[in-house]
């Protein structure tokens, strides 16, 4: 699964992946996992502007990540996501899913 985060201040994020091993996702299409690191904050957030390819990155393609989703969506079945990965991003003390697609 891709798993893409533009959320640099993010404490599941590490150049641009998502590293959470479960992603909540509100009726708004709201990441709920999201989670400021007050670490990520003070440092140079250039250092992580820049994605890491595929197959270097551990958590890039990970099967393993349950990404529950509460909105109206194509890809919402029952509860769980089903796209084959998502992009986060939104505002500061907010990130949404840029994947969704509304029935």
């Amino acid at each position: 699964m891709d798993l893409k985060c533009k959320e640099l201040y993010c404490t599941h994020n590490n150049n641009y992946a998502c590293m959470a091993k479960r992603i909540n996702v509100d009726y708004k299409a709201n990441c709920k996992t999201y989670k400021i690191d007050p670490q990520k904050e003070i440092q140079d957030a250039s250092k992580n502007m820049f994605e890491v390819a595929p197959d270097v990155h551990p958590y890039r393609h990970n099967k393993d990540v349950n990404i529950r989703c509460n909105c109206k969506c194509l890809f919402n079945d029952k509860g769980n996501c089903k796209a084959n990965g998502i992009t986060v991003s939104g505002k500061r003390n907010c990130a949404c899913c840029l994947t969704v697609i509304e029935k």
